[in-house]
């Protein structure tokens, strides 16, 4: 790495001194100003492109065409400069009938001003040619998620069967399906958290960490949007003191937080809503660069029982409130038959079906209308694609992300996937992309054995396993078969190990790897019909007495889930995850 970089440095230097003697010859001012320039920014892009990252090469090759449109811009300019400064030259060397001084000579204020625009284009030009630069260098983006928890309940009359139905996890999964939203920095929610009615939201808080906000009032006294003003305080203080937070989810639809989203454009965030549709203030709506919608649980249809006299019709979908979907999608799903199949069970119909889609979409008149201007964005052709293949998992084939997947069944077809200011990610025509939009390269299939898969199936779905480090897991395993934890909920067992190793381990890391013991079946609780976060817990003594077993049978119970979705698992990958144990003599 160091002897590529003195190697740029050597290069870049040598471009600059060829560029300067090659116009320094000339030994005209406008020439000796524009060799200096040009070095200067030929070293400098030339340094900078070597740094940068291969991910932006194709942004990288755009940037270098504008720079030599720039460069010839600035060549022509200095041509026609240099005839005109020595036309000048030369009519102020000619005899003149009076005596006149330089100072007051017309000449000499053109002389004066050409030199002057010279000097000026220059600067322009060498503004330009630095903002492709800028523009490749990596950005953090780190979310936060602010939820309005009273909005969300529609007030605190909400029936309690009603508001049993309410699932912040089902929210945040919702949230982190968004293209837009990356890693998250800080989860809030605001609401009167000693209202007993809010009991089952208390429990998901600790699990899905978030933290609540607590406000009083809201019961007693008149003023009803006390969480509200302390949301709009939180998130002004967010974006003024933590810079690397550039995403903000508001978690309501309450139409006063359209200033606050104002205010947060003004400071360079990106603002993305989430609510019910059917409650949702359409100004709120419009000022957000995105918006998430969520099922309203008052629209949550009862079952109604089969009707015997007549014969079983299977509905064709329509666009209404119960199933969600837009028009486009609608007509889509009636068009194209389901596929039940996964990527394992039958790898080449899956593919074939998603490329029915997309050509569904590219000979449809009105989705080729849309691909030809704003383009089709990714979560409308996720939804899609859930409905005409339920058991597709991108996973099965080694992309972790479902925008890796449509990069990947894109190739070789006449569409494409885009980005989109801010940072949207839509399917367009290959041939016809916006001006402004940025063309993701097509994708190969990946290595479905790697470590950020394992790490991912482990994290999704259930039972879920957040593992710590191998040598963090190790040190809790030790220290409970001292130890037993004995009918402890996960709050008090966390505490009880985080104290007894000397906080030597995260908190956090000991409350994932009681977690994952949990669901291993290592701690056993006492009920399952009780939230994750009250159930008791206690290490079943008879079957682990040592810590080989613990760590033996974790091992088998993530190995189990990863082949539930891969069929199998590599003992290199996995042992980074959780290294082996010899069998006992």
């Amino acid at each position: 790495m160091q002897q590529q970089k003195w190697l740029t440095l050597g290069i870049s230097a040598a471009i600059a001194s060829v560029i300067a003697s090659v116009i320094l010859a000339s030994n005209k001012p406008a020439n000796i100003i524009a060799a200096s320039a040009l070095g200067a920014l030929g070293g400098v892009f030339l340094t900078h492109s070597r740094t940068t990252q291969a991910s932006r090469l194709e942004r990288l090759t755009l940037a270098n065409e504008n720079l030599n449109q720039t460069l010839d811009r600035l060549e022509k300019i200095l041509h026609e400069n240099n005839q005109e400064i020595a036309t000048l030259k030369d009519k102020i060397e000619q005899p003149k009938p009076k005596l006149i001084t330089t100072a007051t000579d017309p000449k000499i204020h053109k002389l004066e001003d050409l030199l002057h625009k010279n000097y000026t284009e220059i600067a322009n030009l060498k503004q330009k040619i630095e903002q492709p630069q800028n523009s490749l260098l990596p950005t953090a983006k780190n979310v936060a998620i602010l939820y309005d928890i009273e909005n969300l309940l529609k007030g605190y009359n909400m029936p309690r069967n009603i508001l049993k139905k309410i699932s912040l996890r089902e929210i945040l999964e919702t949230i982190q399906k968004s293209p837009l939203v990356d890693t998250i920095a800080i989860q809030q929610a605001y609401a009167n958290w000693s209202d007993g009615r809010l009991r089952l939201l208390r429990t998901e808080l600790n699990e899905l960490g978030i933290q609540p906000m607590q406000i009083f009032g809201f019961s007693y006294e008149p003023i009803k949007n006390a969480a509200d003003i302390q949301l709009v305080i939180d998130a002004i203080d967010l974006a003024y003191l933590r810079s690397k937070i550039n995403i903000f989810v508001i978690v309501s639809g309450d139409g006063g937080f359209a200033a606050l989203a104002k205010k947060l454009h003004e400071y360079g965030k990106t603002v993305i809503g989430c609510a019910y549709q059917n409650s949702t203030s359409k100004i709120f709506r419009s000022v957000c660069d995105d918006f998430i919608w969520i099922p309203d649980p008052e629209e949550t249809a009862p079952e109604t029982p089969p009707i015997v006299d007549r014969p079983e019709v299977k509905p064709k979908p329509t666009l209404s409130k119960n199933n969600g979907l837009d028009n486009l999608t609608n007509r889509l799903v009636s068009d194209i038959e389901p596929e039940e199949a996964s990527l394992n069970d039958n790898f080449a119909a899956v593919i074939a079906k998603t490329k029915e889609i997309l050509n569904w979409y590219a000979n449809d008149q009105s989705s080729r209308s849309k691909l030809m201007s704003k383009g089709i964005y990714s979560s409308t052709f996720k939804e899609a694609t859930k409905r005409i293949l339920p058991n597709l998992n991108p996973l099965e084939i080694g992309f972790v992300k479902f925008i890796e997947y449509m990069q990947y069944v894109c190739k070789e077809t006449e569409l494409c996937v885009a980005r989109i200011p801010p940072s949207d990610i839509v399917l367009v025509l290959r041939d016809s992309p916006q001006s402004d939009a940025t063309i993701l390269p097509d994708l190969d299939t990946r290595e479905v054995h790697s470590l950020e898969t394992y790490q991912v199936i482990l994290a999704t779905g259930s039972p879920l396993f957040r593992l710590a480090s191998p040598l963090e897991t190790l040190e809790v395993a030790s220290w409970i078969i001292e130890n037993p934890i004995e009918q402890k909920d996960i709050g008090e067992a966390t505490a009880m190990v985080f104290q007894g190793l000397n906080e030597t381990v995260s908190e956090n890391a000991v409350k994932q790897t009681l977690l994952s013991f949990n669901s291993a079946g290592i701690l056993q609780a006492e009920s399952e019909d009780v939230s994750r976060s009250e159930r008791k817990l206690s290490l079943q003594h008879e079957q682990y007495d040592s810590v080989d077993k613990i760590l033996r049978d974790l091992r088998k119970a993530i190995q189990d889930k990863i082949e539930r979705t891969l069929s199998s698992t590599q003992d290199e990958i996995l042992n980074q995850i959780l290294p082996a144990i010899a069998p006992s003599e």
